[in-house]
């Protein structure tokens, strides 16, 4: 009885050694949790500008928190036409500037413990047939509300729709270039306009909209990771440490 109980126990030990070192592997692996590709969507479909110069975000993962889609402080005329969200009185200025007040504007933030990496912003612009509606758009973003951080992600400097009337045209600018964004940062997004030939053209999103071609959502894509609390490394490197002690005693009694 004696001798089977020592070979059981010799026998066990090394299962139990492995086991500890399996579930401290798994440990480490579960903590690259993650979320990929679109974290957040504005659906465009269904909007108008006129009824609501708002909408609010879908698909947002609990791990991050995401303001609705607003509009900046002088556009202040919305055209009524559904499955659009375009406003009136651009700035007729050449130029792009952080304070003409002509945008579009969202903000996200991963929450506590999580931290985000933007790859692309996807949407599409459109301006009306007159040829007066703004012409050129560019996305920007800050991590300080644009009081001195200012980083132009658009493709190509400026989306240029010179020419382009009553169509959709879609973008993918990448925001790769934000990096990590670490909790407790927020991040101002705003889709800027500016070179009207007069304020009282309308321009901006539209997807389904009755005499534009094509359309899209504004989407957000990126990466939301779980970011550990110093204890849970403390406790998954203990479990590794405890498994390395019970293999090491096995192999010295072997």
């Amino acid at each position: 009885m004696n001798t089977n109980s020592s070979l059981r126990s010799q026998i066990s030990r090394p299962k139990s050694a492995l086991l500890v070192l399996s579930l401290a592997c798994l440990s480490l692996a579960s903590i690259a949790q993650n979320v990929n590709a679109q974290i957040v969507t504005y659906v465009v479909t269904g909007a108008n500008a006129s009824t609501s110069t708002t909408i609010s975000p879908t698909g947002a993962p609990g791990s991050i928190t995401a303001s609705s889609l607003t509009v900046g402080p002088n556009l202040t005329s919305a055209l009524n036409q559904i499955n659009s969200f375009a406003l009136r009185t651009w700035s007729t200025s050449s130029s792009y500037s952080s304070g003409s007040g002509t945008y579009f504007d969202f903000q996200i933030q991963p929450n506590t413990g999580f931290t985000i990496d933007f790859t692309t912003i996807d949407y599409g612009l459109w301006h009306g047939s007159s040829g007066n509606a703004p012409k050129k758009f560019e996305l920007h973003a800050s991590t300080d509300a644009f009081a001195s951080s200012d980083v132009n992600l658009t493709s190509g400097g400026v989306h240029d729709l010179t020419g382009i009337n009553n169509t959709v045209t879609t973008f993918s600018d990448s925001a790769s270039g934000l990096g990590t964004i670490s909790a407790g940062t927020t991040v101002t997004f705003r889709v800027y306009g500016y070179s009207a030939v007069s304020t009282g053209a309308a321009g901006g999103f539209a997807n389904g909209t009755a005499g534009v071609t094509g359309g899209a959502d504004l989407v957000i894509n990126g990466t939301v990771n779980a970011v550990p609390e110093p204890s849970t490394y403390a406790g998954i490197f203990g479990l590794l440490a405890l498994g390395f002690v019970c293999v090491n005693r096995r192999l010295s009694k072997a």
